[in-house]
């Protein structure tokens, strides 16, 4: 687990510090052998929401790599059940607002379909409080 920290105060009217929230980055990567599917997890490190989740498909993926992120046994990008997300050199940005709990599981579940090894990252970044 690796990430940045960002803290957030707010004040109400007459200044008085009402909450502070962190931001860190939870990374789950995996280098995937070829025809192999793997699941790999961390644990939130905050009591909050997860405010976006990032996946890397290099190059060569082809449509041939699935990846599926999720918390516990909720699933996330995508929401649906059991469906993941097949593409090719991109990495896009899904926004979200789901929340979760410290030390619950964040975990990304990917399936290579090809005959090469692919390294995916999937990068959930979380807002929330460490206590």
């Amino acid at each position: 687990m690796s990430g940045k920290k960002l803290r957030l105060a707010y004040s109400d009217y007459w200044g008085n510090l009402m909450k502070e929230e962190i931001t860190k980055d939870v990374v789950l990567a995996y280098n995937v052998p070829a025809t192999q599917r793997v699941k790999i997890a961390e644990l939130c490190p905050l009591t909050g929401k997860i405010a976006s989740v990032a996946m890397s498909f290099f190059d060569g993926c082809n449509g041939l790599v699935h990846v599926a992120f999720g918390h516990g046994d909720k699933w996330v990008a995508p929401a649906e059940l059991n469906t993941f997300i097949s593409l090719n050199n991109v990495t896009p940005v899904f926004p979200t607002s789901e929340p979760v709990v410290k030390n619950e599981p964040l975990w990304a579940e990917i399936r290579n379909g090809d005959t090469n090894p692919h390294l995916i990252s999937v990068i959930a970044t979380v807002i929330g409080r460490a206590s």
